[in-house]
């Protein structure tokens, strides 16, 4: 149990958000260059986004 719990946690990656929380296009494009890297969007919070590592995809995010 713990090894599978270790092993979720390398898979993951925080990131600072860009500043302007309002900039809604900046961030759309920064979580699909993050995509193309192989780091997807799995939750965003005030300050950060936590990512999950995979195989880079082509994805397109929408904020809403």
């Amino acid at each position: 149990m713990w090894k599978d719990k270790k092993k979720r946690k390398e898979k993951v990656t925080y990131r600072l958000r860009p500043n302007d929380v309002y900039q809604i296009g900046e961030h759309e494009s920064w979580f699909r260059d993050m995509a193309k890297q192989g780091a997807h969007l799995e939750k965003m919070g005030v300050r950060f986004a936590r990512f999950r590592k995979g195989k880079p995809e082509k994805m397109q995010y929408r904020v809403e």
